[in-house]
């Protein structure tokens, strides 16, 4: 009997040993798939900080050229009531300055006549 217990304590240790063995090489391909992962992550989310900063640099970039080409835009409609202005002033005096013509041309016509 004790060469059965012999034997059976063995085979215990038989299969301790396999199953340190399996649970060694399953956790060596766990932590190297882990660390690929890692590393690729970690590449992966530092190029994207990078590119948000660029983009955040470009947002602010873009803002700053909107608001003075708003202002360009603000002068331009001014300059352009302006002309409207003086467009209409004149359009007036021409209008006036033509029914004065028509009038003494009129009467010199009628003189000449």
């Amino acid at each position: 009997q004790i060469t059965k217990v012999v034997k059976l304590l063995q085979s215990m240790l038989d299969k301790s040993k396999a199953d340190g063995d399996s649970e060694r090489s399953l956790y060596a391909k766990f932590k190297c798939y882990c660390d690929q992962n890692e590393q690729s992550k970690t590449q992966t989310i530092d190029g994207v900080s990078k590119e948000i900063a660029l983009l955040e640099n470009k947002i602010d970039n873009l803002k700053s050229s909107t608001a003075q080409l708003s202002e360009h835009v603000a002068k331009l409609s001014a300059e352009i009531a302006q002309t409207n202005e003086g467009m209409d002033e004149a359009t007036k005096v021409r209008e006036s300055e033509k029914t004065d013509f028509e009038a003494l041309s009129k009467d010199l016509t009628t003189s000449i006549a």
